[in-house]
This record gives C-alpha cells, sequence and structure tokens, in this order.
C-alpha cells in the first residue's frame, strides 16, 4: 500500500471538523477539504523520516556533557 492509498484511509478519520448530529450529503465543500487533507497526510507519510527524526548525536552529546559535568564535580569533592 503507498502513501496516497494509507493517507486516503487515514487522513479523512485523522484531521475532520466536527460533524453536526444530522445526516450530511457531502457537498463539493467538503470534497475539496477531503483532498487537502489527504495531501497533508500524504506529505506526513512521505516525509516521516525528516518530521520524526530523533537527533541522537545531540542527545549523545548533552548526555555525555552532563555525564561528564557530574563526574568532575565528584570526583573535586572527593578531593576536598
Amino acid at each position: 500500500m503507498d502513501s496516497h492509498n494509507l493517507a486516503t484511509l487515514f487522513g479523512p478519520n485523522i484531521l475532520h471538523k466536527a460533524k453536526g448530529g444530522a445526516f450530511q450529503v457531502e457537498t463539493q465543500e467538503r470534497a475539496e477539504e477531503r483532498v487537502e487533507v489527504i495531501q497533508v497526510v500524504k506529505q506526513i507519510i512521505d516525509h516521516q523520516h525528516d518530521i520524526f527524526a530523533v537527533r541522537t548525536t545531540i542527545n549523545i552529546l548533552h548526555f555525555t556533557f552532563w555525564n561528564t559535568m557530574y563526574l568532575l564535580l565528584r570526583a573535586t569533592a572527593g578531593m576536598l
């Protein structure tokens, strides 16, 4: 199943306007909204790796910096 088919299936269920209580016939305006929703969800699916990328290098550097600081503080506290 390609990204367009997935977007067609899930898009209208994920992004939709609140429906009124009564049954509504689909108007031209709602059909156009559905096409736009499908396009947005398709783009999200196609670019998921860029959108939801985990920046492991930054996380590792941040983690390493604070671990180093902690070890230095413990080392200096033991020397006093």
